[in-house]
């Protein structure tokens, strides 16, 4: 009876993970399935694009992408203008976020200040803003100052929408950190200042943390088209309103599309890849606790 009871046992919990692979499958293709939809579709030439039903097996082809980074076929716009402007805007933004996130949350964390909570609570209401609601009045702002399509204007505001995210992200993982106040002040004991503890202790400890907050701010200035659609007019423009350019009188250049779409992908890709473990251990430990 008992060894019944053991095998039907055994048996339902291999159903129950059958089912929970099953649909943790399902859904991971129907997440998926844009991306490779995307990367196949700047692998084909036009007619293929526009073949009825879809062309699943093709030859790939690199044209889309020789016209996008070359601008040949029609295509014509700094494409490597762009790509240094994502670059050099996310990561300055990123930095100066960072940097400055950081130390907001040691101090709200660290230092028991009258009203920490409240300031917390102000600080990611700024975030709560829709970016749509900002806009107008920023074009103005960076008109007026004759900062609109420059680098510096889109480093400003992408760096003050990230710093409130980032301080709550690391406001959770400060929290988190419960032998962190002694090894501190062990170190301040032995000489330290409190500079040289933040540095030499602190900043060891929460590096999973900083390196999965930096991701979602590097991910926010770099995949964002409308502050630099309103902001930037050419000479600060990025790679996303790249994207929004390939509309010709044809029609919508799908492969150039899909090929801007894979290209914007690839770093964000890499430097997940890079930092995954960090990640990992970043998010489950800043989630415990806020």
């Amino acid at each position: 009876m008992t060894q019944r009871k053991n095998q039907s046992s055994r048996a339902k919990k291999i159903r129950d993970e059958v089912g929970i692979y099953a649909a943790l499958t399902i859904l991971a293709i129907i997440s998926m399935f844009p991306v490779l939809w995307m990367v196949l579709t700047s692998l084909k030439t036009r007619l293929q694009t526009f073949a009825i039903p879809p062309v699943w097996w093709f030859k790939p082809t690199f044209d889309n992408y020789r016209d996008v980074i070359f601008g040949t076929g029609g295509f014509d716009f700094p494409f490597k203008l762009y790509f240094w402007n994502s670059l050099i805007v996310g990561i300055t933004s990123t930095v100066i976020s960072m940097i400055l996130a950081t130390i907001a949350a040691y101090a709200l964390v660290r230092f028991r200040l009258r009203y920490r909570n409240a300031i917390a609570m102000l600080i990611l209401a700024v975030r709560m803003l829709p970016p749509i609601a900002l806009v107008v009045p920023l074009f103005i702002i960076f008109k007026d100052f004759h900062l609109y399509d420059t680098i510096p204007a889109l480093v400003l505001v992408y760096t003050a929408l990230s710093i409130p995210l980032a301080t709550w992200l690391m406001r959770g993982f400060f929290s988190d950190q419960g032998t962190m106040l002694e090894l501190e002040e062990s170190s301040m004991v032995d000489g330290t200042n409190r500079l040289g503890a933040f540095i030499k202790i602190i900043l060891p400890l929460i590096t999973p943390g900083l390196a999965a907050t930096a991701i979602f701010s590097f991910i926010l200035s770099w995949n964002d088209l409308l502050i630099a659609l309103v902001l930037t007019a050419s000479k600060a423009a990025t790679l996303p309103i790249a994207a929004s350019r390939v509309r010709v009188e044809e029609g919508i250049m799908w492969g150039q599309l899909g090929a801007i779409g894979t290209i914007v992908m690839i770093p964000v890709v890499i430097i997940t890849m890079i930092a995954q473990k960090y990640l990992v251990r970043g998010l489950t430990a800043g989630a415990v606790k806020g």
